[in-house]
């Protein structure tokens, strides 16, 4: 049997759902805004410049276990994300605004607006904004094991 419930939240401290949540193995079902100020990740992965991060669930127990990221991320021209592996998950980008060069296992690739860029497991990636305009993506990490 689950249990439902609707929580609105309007800032990024949700301990209590998420106790609650976990207590009871519930479905949430959750509302709210993705907040207005960004985490700013410098230097991602080794990368220059810095990449702004807006999440949109916030933690593994929001993920219900099955992922580690789903954010609304932004790259700015010039900023990149550093060369990477990901061990024991894979990651889904889908691009919203902008262009920028991906490399996955060697090859270089552009990617922009309605493109989905796929990172399996253990596959090596680096993104670079070498446009005129910001990136706009959102970047989903699930487990593979």
């Amino acid at each position: 049997m689950y249990f439902s419930f609707c929580c609105y939240y309007d800032n990024m401290k949700n301990e209590k759902s998420t106790h609650f949540f976990e207590m009871l193995g519930a479905r949430a079902v959750i509302f709210r805004s993705i907040p207005e100020k960004p985490e700013i990740l410098d230097h991602f992965q080794g990368g220059k410049g810095h990449l702004e991060a807006y999440p949109i669930l916030n933690s593994i127990e929001e993920m219900q276990g099955k992922g580690r990221v789903f954010k609304h991320m932004v790259l700015q021209p010039g900023c990149e994300v550093g060369s990477h592996v990901h061990t024991g998950d894979c990651e889904t980008v889908y691009v919203l605004k902008g262009t920028a060069h991906c490399k996955v296992d060697g090859q270089m690739r552009e990617i922009g607006p309605g493109m989905v860029h796929f990172i399996a497991d253990g596959e090596e990636h680096y993104m670079i904004n070498d446009g005129d305009e910001p990136l706009e993506f959102i970047a989903l990490v699930l487990y593979t094991d």
